[in-house]
C-alpha cells in the first residue's frame, strides 16, 4: 500500500493516560482514506471570530472589538496595513497597530541550515496582535486558556477547533470562505514522537532528514474526517467551545508534521500528524499593552467625538444667532421704508413722502 493510500487518524486513536508511549506507538492502525475526505474542514457562512486579510494570505481571530490574534510571522503581510474583513459583520477595517511577541523567531530551512543538518522546523513566540483603528462588532465572549486547563483537556479529550479562511481548498482554488476544522489535544512526548519519526526520513511537505523543533506546550492532532489546515491558514485561533462562550487557545503556524497541507501532495502522512500552537497564556502582558492602547484610543476618539459635537453646536448656534440679526435687521429696515399717502383739504391735494408719512393740520387722508 502506497503513502498516497495510507493516513493514520490519531485523533480517533489516543488511549487514557496511563498506556504508555510505547504502547501507543505500537497499536497505531493504518487504514485507507476516502479520496474524498475532507482537508479544510467544515464550510461556514460567516463567524464573529474570523477574520483575514483582503488577499487571502493571512488570518486572525477576533478577541475584542478592536484587538485580533494572529502568528507573528504573518506580520510582513499586515504591516503593509490592508484592510481585512469580517464576514459575519461585512465590516472592512484599517490596521492601525501590530504588537509582536518578544523574542519571536522564524523557522530556519534556508539551504545552508538543512546542509549542514541545523534546519530548526518550528517558530518561537509566534504571536502576534492587531489593534484595529476602528471596532468590528461583535457579540460573543472569548476567554483565554491557562496551563491549568491543560491537564483537563488532556483527560477529557475536549474538540479543539479552529477557524479560518483558507486561501485554498483541496484542488488549489482560491475561495476565501471561512472554514472550521477540529482537533484534539495530545501529551508532548508523544507529540515529540510523532516529530521524531518524520524527521529521521525527511520528507518535502514536512522537512528534511534530521530536522530539529521547539516542543511547546499546546501539541494537537487532526483527523482526515475533522479537516487540516493549508498554507494560508496561518494566524487562526484555536478554540474550545463551551455554550456560547469560546476559550482561545492559541494561533495557528508554529510547527505541524503529517497534515496534507490542501493538495500539496493531498495526502496524510503515515505516523500520524502533530501540530503546535503557540499558547497564549504566554503573552499575557503583551495582551494588557494592547488593551491600554485600546482604552487610550477609546479615550481619544471620545474626545474627539466630544469635540467635534461642540464645534458643531457652537456653528449652530452662531449661525443661528446670524440669521436671528438678519432678520432683526431686515425688519428694521422695512421699518423705515418710505411711504407715500395723499391728502386733501377741500379741493386741496397734497401728497406727502416720509417714513412715516402724516397729513398736515386740517388736512385728511385720502
Amino acid at each position: 500500500m502506497t503513502n498516497k493510500r495510507r493516513a493514520l487518524a490519531l485523533g480517533d486513536l489516543i488511549k487514557p493516560r496511563w498506556l504508555s508511549l510505547s504502547i501507543l506507538l505500537i497499536t497505531m492502525i493504518v487504514a485507507p482514506i476516502n479520496s474524498s475526505a475532507v482537508e479544510n474542514g467544515v464550510l461556514l457562512d460567516g463567524d464573529e471570530n474570523a477574520v483575514y486579510l483582503l488577499d487571502g494570505s493571512v488570518n486572525a481571530f477576533l478577541y475584542k472589538p478592536q484587538i485580533a490574534f494572529t502568528s507573528a510571522h504573518g506580520t510582513a503581510e499586515w504591516g503593509k496595513g490592508e484592510l481585512f474583513v469580517n464576514t459575519s459583520s461585512g465590516k472592512k477595517v484599517k490596521l492601525e497597530r501590530i504588537l509582536l511577541a518578544p523574542g519571536f523567531k522564524e523557522r530556519s530551512v534556508s539551504r545552508e541550515a538543512i546542509e549542514a543538518g541545523k534546519a530548526v522546523l518550528s517558530r518561537s513566540n509566534d504571536f502576534a496582535i492587531l489593534i484595529l483603528a476602528e471596532p468590528i462588532p461583535m457579540t460573543n465572549s472569548v476567554e483565554l486558556f491557562n496551563a491549568n486547563q491543560l491537564v483537563e483537556v488532556l483527560r477529557s479529550q475536549e474538540p479543539v477547533y479552529s477557524i479560518g479562511y483558507s486561501s485554498y481548498d483541496s484542488t488549489r482554488k482560491k475561495d476565501q470562505r471561512p472554514r472550521r476544522l477540529e482537533a484534539k489535544m495530545i501529551e508532548k512526548e508523544l507529540a515529540k514522537a510523532i516529530y521524531e519519526k518524520y524527521y529521521a526520513t525527511g520528507h518535502p511537505n514536512w522537512g528534511p532528514r534530521g530536522s530539529t523543533f521547539e516542543l511547546i506546550d499546546i501539541q494537537l492532532v487532526h483527523s482526515p474526517t475533522t479537516g487540516s489546515g493549508c498554507d494560508g491558514d496561518s494566524g487562526s485561533g484555536f478554540y474550545l467551545q463551551r455554550g456560547s462562550k469560546r476559550v482561545y487557545l492559541g494561533p495557528a503556524g508554529a510547527h505541524s508534521v503529517g497534515i496534507p497541507n490542501c493538495g500539496q501532495p493531498g495526502f496524510w502522512g503515515e505516523y500520524g500528524n502533530a501540530f503546535a500552537v503557540e499558547p497564549v497564556y504566554k503573552h499575557l502582558d503583551l495582551i494588557k499593552e494592547a488593551e491600554l492602547i485600546v482604552d487610550q484610543m477609546v479615550i481619544k476618539a471620545s474626545e474627539a467625538k466630544a469635540a467635534a459635537e461642540l464645534k458643531a453646536k457652537q456653528e449652530a448656534e452662531a449661525k443661528a444667532k446670524e440669521k436671528a440679526e438678519a432678520e432683526a435687521k431686515a425688519k428694521m429696515e422695512a421699518s423705515k421704508k418710505k411711504s407715500t399717502i395723499t391728502c386733501f383739504k377741500g379741493k386741496l391735494i397734497k401728497k406727502v413722502t416720509a417714513v412715516n408719512p402724516k397729513c398736515p393740520k386740517r388736512y385728511k387722508k385720502k
